[in-house]
Parts: C-alpha cells; sequence; structure tokens
C-alpha cells in the first residue's frame, strides 16, 4: 500500500488507518465527513479483520445523518444501530436494529468548512468488548461510558491536533521553498539582465571601433557573444580594450579575401598585444571607469587649448573650448558624479591630465577632500 502523509487525507482516514490501534474491542468503524473539493459527504468504513478502510458506496445523505451533523455534543452512545441495507434504496443507510443495542459511540468533530460535525462511529458487539472483559461482566454504567467516551474524544483531539500542527509545518516548509525558489528565479534574472546589460555596452564599445572601418572598407562587422563574454572577462583598462578591438578587426580584414562581405569576429580573434594576458592580481581600470576617462580626456584637452590661447583656466573657459560646449554648471555636476571614479583613475594613471590635476581649481578640490597629491 502507498505511503502518504497522514495529513494529504481527511483526518478520519488517517484514523481510520489506525483503527485497529486505537480502538481495540471495536468490530468496525465508520467514518462520515465533508469533502473540501466534492463539497459533499463521504463515507468510509472499516471492518477491524481487514487491512485497510474501504471506501463505501456512499451513505444516503437523509435527514438522520444531517440530524446527526448538526448535533454540537462531541458523543453520543446510539440505542439499536447498525449499519445495513435499506430495503428501498442501494444506498447503505442508519437503520434501527437490536444487534448494537446501546454499544454504538458516536463521537463527532467540528467541521469548519461546512460549520456541521464529522462524524465517527465505533461499533462493539457487546459491553465486555469496550473494555475487552472476559468472564460475564456486569452491564456498564452510563457516566463509565461517558468516561470511555470522553477519554477516546481527547485522545483523537491530540491525533487530530498533531495532523494538523504537521500539515501547518508542512505548508511553512512549501512556502519557505516557494521563496526560496522565487529569489534564485529573480537572482538569475537579475544577473542575466546585467549580463545582457554588459554585451550592450561592450557591443556598442566594439562597433564604435568597427563602424569607422566599416565605412572605408565596405566590410560589415559582426561581433559574436563569444567575443564580447571574452572581452569582458579580459577586464582591461579601457586603452587597451580599444588595442584589442583594433587588433581584431585587423586580423580579421587581413584574413579576408572577399571585399564588402560580412565579417564575423570570433573569440579567438580578441588577443592582447604581445600575447600577453593581463595578471589578475595587477591593477585594472574596467570598463566600467569608460565613460570617466572619457571625460577626463575631453576635459584635459580643452584645458591644453584654454592654455594655449594664456587665458585663466576656468570653469567657463575650460566648458568654452570642450568639444561640443558646456556650461560651468555642467562641469561642475560631472566632477561631482565622477568624483570617486576620476580619484580612481588618477591613481591609477599618476601621469595622465596634469592640467586638470594642477591647474584646474574644482579638481584640485576634490583631489584634497580625498588627500590624493597633486602630480
Amino acid at each position: 500500500m502507498l505511503s502518504v502523509y497522514s495529513f494529504k487525507n481527511h483526518f478520519l482516514e488517517s484514523l481510520l488507518s489506525n483503527g485497529s490501534a486505537m480502538f481495540p474491542g471495536a468490530e468496525k468503524l465508520l467514518a462520515v465527513y465533508y469533502n473540501n473539493e466534492t463539497l459533499g459527504l463521504i463515507s468510509k468504513e472499516l471492518t477491524l479483520n481487514s487491512d485497510s478502510p474501504t471506501l463505501n458506496s456512499g451513505i444516503s445523505t437523509d435527514q438522520s445523518i444531517i440530524k446527526l451533523r448538526k448535533q454540537r455534543s462531541r458523543s453520543t452512545w446510539l440505542k439499536n444501530f447498525e449499519i445495513g441495507e435499506s430495503v428501498n434504496s442501494a444506498k447503505t443507510q442508519l437503520n434501527i436494529h437490536s444487534e448494537y443495542d446501546n454499544h454504538v459511540l458516536l463521537i463527532r468533530f467540528p467541521n469548519s468548512s461546512d460549520g456541521f460535525s464529522d462524524l465517527l462511529f465505533v461499533f462493539f458487539r457487546n459491553e465486555d468488548q469496550i473494555f475487552q472483559f472476559t468472564g460475564d461482566p456486569k452491564k456498564l454504567s452510563t457516566s463509565i461510558k461517558d468516561v470511555v467516551a470522553n477519554i477516546l474524544i481527547r485522545s483523537l483531539d491530540v491525533f487530530r491536533k498533531q495532523i494538523e500542527n504537521d500539515a501547518a509545518i508542512f505548508d511553512l516548509i512549501n512556502r519557505s521553498d516557494s521563496m526560496y525558489n522565487k529569489d534564485i528565479k529573480s537572482l538569475t534574472e537579475k544577473l542575466e539582465s546585467t549580463k545582457q546589460e554588459q554585451l550592450s555596452h561592450y557591443k556598442g564599445l566594439a562597433e564604435s571601433v568597427s563602424d569607422p572601418l566599416s565605412k572605408q572598407t565596405g566590410y560589415l562587422f559582426n561581433w559574436t557573444e563569444e567575443s564580447l563574454l571574452k572581452l569582458i572577462k579580459m577586464q582591461l583598462p579601457i586603452k587597451e580594450i580599444l588595442s584589442t578591438l583594433e587588433n581584431a578587426l585587423t586580423i580579421v580584414v587581413n584574413r579576408s579575401i572577399k571585399p564588402g562581405s560580412i565579417i564575423e569576429i570570433n573569440a579567438n580573434d580578441l588577443t592582447i598585444k604581445g600575447h600577453l594576458e593581463k595578471e589578475m592580481d595587477a591593477p585594472i581600470i574596467s570598463i566600467r571607469y569608460e565613460r570617466t576617462y572619457q571625460l577626463l580626456d575631453r576635459y584635459e584637452e580643452a584645458a591644453k587649448r584654454v592654455i594655449q590661447e594664456r587665458i585663466p583656466l576656468t570653469g567657463v573657459n575650460l566648458g568654452k573650448y570642450c568639444n561640443p560646449a558646456v556650461s560651468p554648471a555642467a562641469i561642475s555636476d560631472a566632477l561631482k558624479k565622477h568624483g570617486k571614479k576620476i580619484m580612481t583613475l588618477f591613481d591609477q594613471e599618476p601621469n595622465r591630465w596634469s592640467l586638470l590635476r594642477n591647474e584646474f581649481r574644482p579638481v584640485k578640490n576634490i583631489m584634497y577632500k580625498t588627500g590624493l597629491k597633486a602630480s
């Protein structure tokens, strides 16, 4: 028989599965309960000489069952009660008979789904079976039988509570796993998004090198994803990236024999000059600093023109000689936005941008605040 979690089914089904151990002395058990999926009553019956509960063909949902489900008392000892075949119906019904005279214990369990009670009938042949007496016992008093009912109710309530707790823990685990899977999916999507952003950025950089050559030669250059991923992995300074791209174009153009064709640049075409791979622990300026690098080059060129004109190197004059011209406010905003990256580049490239470092006061102020000395 297939084993499943006890809370996968209605708790009365799990109870029937353990009926022999939980109800010594009983001859059979009958469970009648409301099913949330079918929105109707289901019955299962267990004779205690069988191995497992069997699905009954259906207990008639006549007024007798409905009346029993509406009652609130947790237990009732029923008189003249058995499961028999109705003469007028193919369904099993509750009929009066003396065979189980006052030896059927009905236990009710509140069902929050429909507001009535689920029913468990415990059938004893006679009173000696209730406590498994031997010999010829006396009739049990009503108070003693009520004690028996209360003991059973408390035991079964503990059993039900444990099943409900297990179901709650299982649901908590499922929700935790679901959240974990969602987090993994979200992280994967973010990583993929970052990867695509990097690819797009590097592709734009590569095309900025290949497009002018394409106009000159008539070749169409296609940078493969593998080539761009290798370029990203190289983690080169911007100058070496541009040099590597130019080297790749030199290789593929000279390898092609058909003018005007589409040339595909693969990962193998990307080589560093001198065939020297950059060591991982060496100082690097990643592509993240490209715009800052270009900004400093642009301002440095403008500063050279200002000095050549023999006029003060101010924000107004620097912006005037930028190509295209910019306002002093725009220069101030750009320096503020790129401040940390500027200091990183100054540290990595101590011999570049000397005019900005030594003559342009807004840059000198940034250096002063970070403690970096002019070169």
